[in-house]
């Protein structure tokens, strides 16, 4: 199955997914027979799509920025300013259900313990690089069937873009997406002509 790509008014950053496009990915996710890739890559994208997280920040994160040293969900997910672009500290609340129970099935169904190594591994048990995590969100939108320009990027506008759509003020979202600027993170949010014409109705 293919998927259509970039709508013609869009601009030439990443696609974004509607609500309805990212239930079609996260099920070709779960159907991934090997155990350890579909709930590594279940966790890897509901942390980009639900927190909006960078390739480089996924990459980088350890079991225990995500779960405490008795093995329970942390209540923030603390990016310091190594794992972050520009090196903008920020502090992500784990409130989310999808969030949590992807982070308890990951780490429980596979024995992590290690609270120092990498949340996420390679199939040759290696830390991903910011540019192999690219890669592998970039495969696994080939593999579903999405044909355009889909990346980790496409998590990170569908995150600020909802937000946005769902009456958000855009300073709170700017600090969730770790931004210097409010100027940069509209350039992420991507308008819907449907949506635009029903509010100048509402008028």
């Amino acid at each position: 199955m293919t998927i259509q790509g970039r709508p013609k008014h869009t601009t030439g950053q990443a696609s974004i997914l509607s609500e309805q496009h990212q239930k079609t990915f996260f099920t070709y996710l779960n159907g991934i027979r090997n155990p350890y890739l579909r709930d590594r890559n279940i966790l890897i994208m509901t942390l980009n799509f639900k927190l909006g997280l960078r390739a480089k920040e996924l990459a980088s994160l350890n079991l225990g920025d995500v779960i405490n040293s008795t093995g329970e969900v942390r209540d923030i997910l603390r990016l310091t300013s190594e794992k972050t672009k520009g090196e903008r500290h920020r502090d992500i609340p784990l409130t989310n259900k999808q969030v949590r129970l992807a982070i308890q099935v990951f780490i429980t169904h596979h024995w992590l313990k290690e609270t120092h190594s990498a949340l996420f591994k390679t199939q040759r048990l290696n830390r991903f690089t910011p540019n192999s995590m690219q890669q592998r969100i970039g495969r696994l939108f080939r593999e579903a069937g999405f044909d355009g320009k889909y990346s980790s990027h496409t998590g990170r506008r569908s995150f600020i873009t909802t937000l946005a759509q769902r009456g958000f003020d855009l300073n709170s979202i700017r600090e969730l997406a770790g931004h210097s600027s409010l100027a940069t993170t509209q350039r992420y949010i991507q308008n819907d002509p449907e949506r635009l014409a029903k509010m100048l109705q509402a008028l």
